[in-house]
């Protein structure tokens, strides 16, 4: 199929953080084509980090959550204003928020990618406040798709399923891409193994994403094993479910892990890691610790949510337990610990589902695929 040539892309999130630590394979290759890409978001402290891999940015003021319906108007008309000023050929919208606003700000001659990387905490809380923001979603993303070149992208079938239901017509609209991509090479490292062994969760620190249940976990494995329980990330003061930093203190005060916070050395960590943990209750895409722990040839443990059974295979790469249960945790770590061959076979496992699912090249193929059916065509590279 002949079409355009898609020579400038922009991409709207409402963090920079966000950003910078998903996308940046994601934009790299675009540029490697010889696309001129334009972040857009909050300034924040990723800006520089950004602006270093060759992109462009600029501020648009979006608040994070529900907001104020003014902070609502002016995004939206800082964001009108940007891509008139770069006009792009493409508008990537990465989350709810960004979908929401910012299909009232882009021009109707402008293609629109609309990302729904995970349906988060409103679809993982009951109550009426949830109920009300799942219903602003599933109205948000489906007015962006009843715009004539607009599509929407979902990390994973189950979110496609809870926006649009049964609606052929809208999921015609759609692909499935599961994710941003890995750049196996950063992870192919030798395997370095520490003794006593390291358990590892990579994670925003906030309760949905069960960080308590793996220090409770922690706590009930260490007393009949010897390993170390690391927690890696930091809370996020914008989520209401961030865990608060005197807890986490707490926690290492009383031995029960090891707090590292944010690390920029991801590959380092998992070369040493025996196991990765993700206990989450969270409205999960597809976890990029995950993919990562997967290229890196780390077994997994995850909650056998929708999201997390995308990059483990139970048996094969890792294993899935029940959400929030906490003996099942404990038992499944100590399985694996106390079978080294078993903990082999998935760590060689790993980087095979990595490869299959989640490369750079298979995550850039399948969004190629998708641009042609917009009518827009990537250069060389």
């Amino acid at each position: 199929m002949t079409g355009s040539v898609l020579a400038r892309m922009a991409v709207v999130a409402n963090t920079d953080w966000f950003l910078f630590n998903f996308l940046s394979e994601f934009l790299t290759v675009h540029l490697r084509h010889g696309v001129a890409a334009r972040v857009i978001s909050p300034r924040g402290p990723y800006v520089e980090q950004l602006i270093r891999l060759g992109v462009s940015w600029a501020e648009v003021p979006m608040e994070r959550g529900r907001g104020s319906l003014w902070n609502s108007v002016a995004s939206i008309r800082s964001l009108a204003r940007t891509l008139r000023q770069f006009h792009p050929d493409v508008v990537h919208l990465i989350t709810a928020k960004p979908v929401i606003l910012g299909n009232w700000a882009v021009d109707g001659d402008v293609s629109a990618v609309n990302v729904l990387p995970g349906l988060g905490r409103s679809f993982a809380s009951s109550g009426l406040t949830s109920s009300l923001d799942r219903l602003a979603i599933r109205w948000g993303v489906r007015r962006a798709l009843d715009r004539p070149r607009s599509r929407a992208v979902f990390h994973q079938a189950s979110d496609r399923e809870r926006i649009l239901g049964s609606s052929s017509r809208l999921a015609a609209r759609t692909s499935l891409i599961p994710g941003w991509g890995v750049n196996l090479d950063r992870f192919a490292g030798p395997r370095l193994p520490q003794h006593p062994p390291l358990v590892v969760m990579i994670s925003r620190m906030l309760w949905t994403k069960g960080v308590g249940n793996f220090v409770k976990a922690a706590g009930q494995c260490q007393r009949s094993i010897d390993a170390r329980f690391v927690l890696v990330g930091d809370p996020d003061p914008g989520n209401p479910d961030a865990v608060p930093v005197s807890t986490l203190q707490e926690w290492e005060s009383r031995g029960l892990v090891e707090r590292w916070g944010h690390r920029a050395d991801v590959p380092a960590i998992l070369a040493r890691a025996s196991i990765c943990v993700l206990p989450s209750k969270y409205g999960e895409g597809v976890p990029q610790s995950l993919v990562e722990a997967a290229a890196a040839g780390v077994p997994i443990i995850a909650s056998d949510i929708p999201g997390c059974r995308e990059v483990v295979d139970h048996g094969r790469n890792g294993l899935l337990i029940t959400p929030g249960d906490v003996n099942g945790l404990t038992e499944a770590v100590l399985g694996l610990l106390r079978s080294p061959a078993e903990l082999e076979e998935m760590g060689k496992a790993g980087p095979d589902v990595a490869r299959e699912r989640f490369s750079t090249e298979v995550i850039f193929e399948a969004y190629r695929r998708l641009y042609e059916a917009m009518g827009l065509q990537l250069g060389g590279g």
